[in-house]
Order: structure tokens, then C-alpha cells, then sequence
């Protein structure tokens, strides 16, 4: 993942697996990593429309079977980030 991020000249790697990614390491590549949670609350608070949007867009392409707004946050929140998914679930009427 670090090769693909400094080929890509990427300058944060947002991964689940912080400990597998020392911050003095990725500081040799200018590069520093971000848990998923922490990455959508900070687009939320670049861009919160944003993220709702591109949210409501990924529901919408649950089709087999189509999933409730409290179905789909439901498992956004067993396989991902808690913080952001709870502060989603404040705009379920927008999803």
C-alpha cells in the first residue's frame, strides 16, 4: 500500500490497520495514515453535503436486495467506521 501511495504521490494512506503503518515510516514518503472513521468525519466537516450525496448514492446501488436507509447504515456500521455512520444516521431522511 505505501509503493502504491507514493507512486500515486498520494499524501495519506486511510486504512483500518494504523499499527501496520508507523508514522515515522510514511513520514520518510510525506505520507501519514488516517482510520476510515476519521477520514469521512473530516470530509463531513470539509463538505457534509458531499458526503451525504455520494452516502444516498451508494444505497442506491444496493439493488439485490435494496436496502432500507436503517438496513444500509445498519451495515455500514458492522463493517465500518461507528463515528461516521452515527453521524450519518442524522441525515436518514437525505439517504
Amino acid at each position: 500500500m505505501i509503493a502504491a501511495a507514493i507512486h500515486a504521490r498520494a499524501d495519506m494512506i486511510v486504512t483500518k490497520s494504523l499499527k501496520d503503518h508507523p508514522a515515522d515510516i510514511l513520514a520518510r514518503h510525506y505520507l501519514e495514515a488516517q482510520h476510515p472513521d476519521d477520514f469521512i468525519l473530516n470530509q463531513m466537516d470539509l463538505d457534509e453535503p458531499a458526503v451525504i450525496s455520494a452516502a444516498r448514492i451508494c444505497r442506491a446501488r444496493r439493488v439485490r436486495p435494496p436496502h432500507s436507509v436503517t438496513e444500509f447504515l445498519d451495515g455500514l456500521e458492522r463493517n465500518q467506521p461507528p463515528k461516521s455512520v452515527s453521524r450519518l444516521r442524522g441525515f436518514a431522511g437525505f439517504l
